[in-house]
């Protein structure tokens, strides 16, 4: 999940969209909350992680 200001959001927003959405909470669940450019690299991440 991207998200630039977390404030607010609670303890690990990515988890909780992820467990929300009916995942299991076994699985990784990552948020890139950078306000600079890393955020486009989300894509690439997951396909890393796959």
């Amino acid at each position: 999940m991207g998200q630039v200001l977390t404030a607010a959001q609670g303890q690990n927003p990515a988890m909780q969209a992820h467990v929300n959405a009916g995942l299991p909470v076994e699985s990784a669940a990552w948020g890139i909350n950078q306000v600079c450019g890393l955020s486009r690299h989300a894509p690439e991440f997951c396909d890393q992680a796959l």
